[in-house]
Order: C-alpha cells, then sequence, then structure tokens
C-alpha cells in the first residue's frame, strides 16, 4: 500500500510512470481500497516548498478538468469515491487526493489520469486481471505485489509494458533501461542498452583468399 502511493503521488500524480489504475483480488479489494483511502487522506497538500507537503498543484485547468472528469465517470459507473473526488479548498490548481472503488475500467485503460487520484478494481483470476492490464494502447510501466514469487516472474513476462515493478512503486534507476512498448514509444534509456541509441552498427565481410 505503502508502495502504490509513492508511486502514484509523485509530482501529484504527474509523471509518466505514475500507475493510472490499480486491481486488487476480489476477496480482499474493498478492505485494500478503504485502508488505501484512510492513507491517501492523511497526505499533506499545499504549496510544494513548505515543509511536510506531499501533494501540490496540477500543471493547468484542462489537467483539474481531465480528474473531475475520471472521477464523474467511476460515480457514473456505479463505483464510490472512498476520499477525496472534489477540487481543493485552497483553490486554485489544486485537487483532493483521490481514491475509487469499483465501476468501469474502460477509460483508464484508454487516457492517463495524470493527477491525484487511484481508481481501484476487483479481478477474480490472473488471466482476466492480465487482460485488463495489457488492454491498453500505452506500455511503459507496470506494478506487481505478491509474495508469490512463481506469479511474480509469470506476470512480468506476460504484462505488456516495459518497464515492471514488482513489491516497489519507484523503478527509476540509471542502471537500469527506461522505455516502453505499443503507444509508449521505443528505444530505451539508461543502462547499457540507452548506450546503443548513440551508436551505430557496422558490418564488415571478410573473405579469406
Amino acid at each position: 500500500m505503502a508502495e502504490t502511493i509513492k508511486g502514484k503521488f509523485r509530482n501529484s500524480g504527474q509523471t509518466c510512470v505514475c500507475p493510472n489504475r490499480v486491481y486488487v483480488e476480489r476477496p480482499v479489494a474493498e478492505a485494500y481500497a478503504e485502508k488505501l483511502a484512510a492513507e491517501v487522506a492523511k497526505i499533506p497538500v499545499g504549496n510544494a516548498f513548505d515543509d511536510g507537503v506531499k501533494v501540490g498543484p496540477l500543471i493547468e485547468e484542462k489537467a483539474l478538468d481531465k480528474v473531475e472528469k475520471h472521477v464523474a465517470a467511476v460515480k457514473a459507473d456505479g463505483g464510490r469515491v472512498l476520499t477525496g473526488g472534489e477540487r481543493h479548498a485552497l483553490g486554485g490548481r489544486f485537487f483532493q487526493p483521490t481514491v475509487t472503488l469499483g465501476g468501469d475500467d474502460r477509460l483508464f485503460r484508454e487516457e492517463e489520469t495524470f493527477g491525484p487520484m487511484i481508481p481501484v478494481f476487483a479481478f477474480d483470476a490472473e488471466d482476466e486481471v492480465l487482460d485488463k492490464a495489457n488492454a491498453s494502447e500505452f506500455g511503459l510501466a507496470s506494478y506487481l505485489f505478491t509474495r508469490d514469487l512463481d506469479r511474480a516472474m509469470r506476470i512480468g513476462r506476460r504484462i505488456e509494458a516495459g518497464m515492471c515493478g514488482v513489491n516497489t512503486g519507484l523503478i527509476s534507476t540509471p542502471v537500469a533501461p527506461f522505455g516502453g512498448v505499443k503507444q509508449s514509444g521505443y528505444g530505451r534509456e539508461g543502462s547499457i542498452h540507452g548506450i546503443d541509441e548513440y551508436v551505430d552498427v557496422k558490418a564488415v565481410t571478410l573473405a579469406l583468399r
């Protein structure tokens, strides 16, 4: 849970690797979402230069409109807002850190919220959640939390993303290749693979006579 919060709310949810949707096994989904909401409700919002503040403003007015649109979509599909869900009392471009549960995940497969909102959806089977996770044109970062190493390796291979964090919400490091698949681009930054983008490959064919 703490790693999910770290991954989602850094820079107020405005990074390219912030998780856009969270899937939790159905038997524990509601309990997880409620505990997550309780922690998210404690996140200090304000001027990012003030001590202790963890969530600052969004970049522009359209960003606020988009988060509002996504919250409204969850509610329209029968989901619930567990915490947040509205513009912050601070005014300006501040939005309350938000957790929702249920509704339709279709919009979140098609659009990135890019704001301080975590929509939680329940799933029943591994193949089902992989289909949902992969049903997107985007594939930069993914995250998996499990105590089962076999499952971690199995899903890590099958998920369609350039990067997969296992039991961590912070995956960026200079020693690992950074990049995505599908509409999230091609090529890699960082590590020895990042050097490949700056070199040319030459073939020299030698015939011995």
